[in-house]
């Protein structure tokens, strides 16, 4: 065996040990800063989960439709047929939309 491989071979347990330490430690300090970062985030999850919790399943319908898949009147007419098979103008979709934005409102600024 080379002196280089024996050195390597002989050291291994320290420099195995050395290494893990050092990964544990930056990977909790990783960890620690990625809790910090995902608390606002969380905060508002818990916020948004709060207003829709507040709503009819028609308003929650409309809410995550319009503003959390696809930001067109024509295509919440058409989920909202699909699922209540009841059909209904884009004028009538945005006042229920306007009434679950007022209940969200009221939830949020209690």
């Amino acid at each position: 065996m080379s002196r280089p491989t024996e050195d390597i071979a002989l050291s291994y347990r320290d420099n195995l040990t050395y290494i893990n330490k050092a990964d544990k430690i930056k990977l909790t300090n990783e960890i620690e800063e990625f809790n910090k970062k995902a608390e606002p985030l969380r905060e508002l999850v818990g916020k948004v989960n709060r207003m829709l919790g507040a709503l009819n399943n028609e308003q929650k319908l409309i809410i995550k439709t319009y503003y959390m898949y696809e930001p067109k009147w024509n295509y919440v007419s058409s989920v909202y047929m699909q699922v209540y098979n009841e059909p209904r103008t884009i004028n009538q979709l945005k006042n229920i939309r306007d009434k679950a934005m007022q209940i969200m409102l009221d939830v949020i600024n209690v």
